[in-house]
């Protein structure tokens, strides 16, 4: 299951551009770019739950923090929901 650039992008703007995790500026062209400034993926909240925009969080590829601990050890491996108290910078861009 993978999300549609749509959700992506949704997702995106939610956040304010930034991580959910940690509140990095976050670069749309960086998109599993690993190491480059803003690089992001995309996770599921909600591991092997839908691809809509409820279950999509944004995280910085800064390693050990946000994509590897929230997104692989904290959810992945783990099987554990993200929730929003995980996730600081989910709604940074709303008002």
């Amino acid at each position: 299951m993978s999300f549609s650039n749509d959700v992506k992008w949704s997702a995106f703007l939610r956040q304010g551009r930034r991580c959910a995790g940690c509140g990095k500026h976050l670069v749309w062209e960086n998109e599993h770019r690993g190491e480059c400034r803003g690089a992001w993926e995309a996770h599921h909240r909600r591991p092997g739950g839908s691809d809509l925009l409820r279950n999509c969080v944004l995280l910085c590829s800064n390693y050990p923090n946000c994509h590897f601990n929230l997104g692989h050890e904290g959810n992945w491996a783990n099987s554990v929901t993200l929730y929003d108290d995980d996730l600081p910078y989910l709604y940074a861009g709303e008002d």
